[in-house]
């Protein structure tokens, strides 16, 4: 991925292709918590622009922002936005992050993974 907070950057890359930015491997936005209950929790987020070719939203989770986070689930494309976590454990506090993955397809040489995006701090519902 190719990403630049320069202006004279950004200016050259759009100025050489102006669709760059679409065709980047970057973090999905509107990363949210949809649904609660005892043991699983429903992710959606908004699409990101590349779409086309390989590729799938992969989501982590840690139980602590002091932990690394660890891979619990993927969508089969780029085009599912929502993904339920299942088999959680009631009464605790989770943070789940999303990140995008473009995987190499004859047009894109290597496999991408874009910067997560993290949710806020979730505790699951106690166990009635």
């Amino acid at each position: 991925s190719l990403i630049s907070n320069d202006d004279d950057t950004k200016s050259f890359l759009n100025f050489a292709d102006p669709d760059w930015i679409i065709t980047q491997t970057i973090a999905p936005e509107d990363f949210t918590i949809a649904a609660i209950d005892e043991t699983s929790v429903d992710l959606v987020w908004e699409p990101v622009l590349y779409v086309q070719g390989a590729g799938f939203y992969e989501i982590l989770y840690t139980e602590s922002l002091d932990e690394p986070f660890v891979a619990i689930g993927s969508t089969l494309s780029k085009l599912i936005t929502t993904l339920t976590i299942e088999n959680l454990d009631p009464g605790q506090t989770y943070y789940f992050a999303v990140r995008t993955v473009s995987i190499e397809d004859g047009v894109l040489n290597n496999t991408s993974y874009s910067d997560y995006r993290i949710s806020e701090a979730v505790t699951l519902l106690e166990s009635q």
